[in-house]
């Protein structure tokens, strides 16, 4: 099953259990007032507070090309975690965001969290006022109820979020890839009239100027042997014209390391890249250069839960080197899958060679001899 899919069934899953048991918790909390009802006008003091502060920190944690690290995200969503305590409701909207903040397995761990702060402040007010004691229900009944609406309302917000983040990532890897497959369409259809131009343009006038030449020395003093002449020069002329441009288009286009990237960059979204560019790889290197970068700023942003990243590159007296490393947590081992396997095959079918690193930033080093 896919991870696509198995968030929507897991959401789906959160919403039936959740109804279930809505229609007891509304029971539980028609007994009573709610808790900022206990403190008169200052609630609306309170609760603007709270809104405000989980507005403010939704937007600068989920804006596009936001620039900040992982531990600045981890307070704000701390902030926002606090603001919450003034309506439990808040935390849906705090459970939407976390896959879009945090990489996916400390997004778990802090849904956990959140759905043991909201119930346990939830219950401590409840028992606090003495609200249970008008319910038929025993404090464990209440306990069970508000844990399990809280549980599943929460994960349902939590893999809504999960779907937006999982589809909006398929999206952009779509969109990479159309752009490489128009990339080969284009060579393709660049290598297609090349041929056409060798094989009839070429052929044919390379058979005038045979013909031209056997015209000349068939009569090389007739009224016309000058006119032959200055036609089999130009026929001649023409045929190298063709040769040229036919081995012109059969070369892979010139290319820069900055012209890749801009567009890799305009192509990227959710991380910005900075870069120290001190040397310039040849065509090859930095075609290769470039997917390898697309490719780690996309684990960047899946699995690491990056938003900035520094590449350099700079010549040694072996050749081009480049460096990534991203602002992200890192990985405690390397485990190389589709990606990371094609990345290495990619460098190395150059000659060059591909150094992972576990650890903050998940640092890659890319090495390309001088000559390719």
């Amino acid at each position: 099953m896919s991870e696509l899919r198995a968030s929507t069934a897991i959401a789906w899953l959160a919403v039936g259990i959740t109804a279930m048991l809505a229609a007891v918790a509304a029971l539980v909390a028609s007994e009573g007032v709610g808790h900022l009802e206990q403190l008169g006008h200052w609630r609306w003091v309170i609760a603007g507070a709270g809104y405000g502060t989980v507005g403010v920190g939704s937007f600068l944690t989920l804006r596009r090309g936001a620039r900040w690290s992982l531990r600045a995200r981890v307070f704000s969503l701390a902030l926002q975690c606090v603001a919450a305590l003034v309506d439990e409701s808040l935390y849906y909207v705090l459970a939407v965001q976390l896959p879009f903040v945090l990489p996916a397995r400390w997004a778990l761990r802090w849904l956990l969290a959140q759905v043991l702060l909201s119930v346990s402040a939830f219950l401590t007010l409840v028992f606090f006022y003495g609200q249970w004691r008008a319910s038929p229900l025993s404090p464990w009944a209440v306990f069970t109820i508000v844990g399990g609406v809280e549980i599943g309302w929460q994960s349902f917000a939590f893999f809504v979020g999960r779907i937006a983040h999982v589809a909006d990532m398929r999206r952009e890897e779509l969109e990479q890839m159309q752009s490489l497959v128009a990339e080969r369409s284009r060579l393709e259809e660049r290598l297609a009239i090349a041929r056409d131009l060798h094989d009839v343009l070429g052929h044919h006038l390379a058979a005038l100027s045979v013909n031209l030449d056997l015209a000349q020395r068939r009569d090389p003093d007739g009224p016309a042997a000058a006119v032959i002449g200055d036609a089999r020069v130009i026929a001649a002329s023409l045929l190298s014209d063709v040769r040229g441009v036919v081995g012109s288009m059969r070369e892979s286009p010139r290319t820069t390391l900055a012209a890749e990237l801009a567009e890799l960059t305009a192509a990227t979204r959710g991380i910005v890249l900075h870069q120290a560019i001190e040397a310039e790889p040849v065509t090859p290197h930095a075609h290769a250069l470039a997917r390898c970068v697309r490719e780690a700023l996309t684990n960047s942003v899946r699995h690491g839960g990056a938003r900035s990243s520094q590449l350099r590159v700079w010549r040694d007296a072996a050749g081009v080197v480049a460096t990534l490393r991203d602002d992200g947590p890192g990985a405690d081992a390397v485990v190389e899958g589709n990606g990371l396997t094609g990345m290495r095959e990619r460098v190395e079918e150059l000659g060059g060679t591909l150094e992972l690193r576990a650890g903050p930033g998940f640092p890659i080093t890319i090495r390309f001899p001088e000559h390719a």
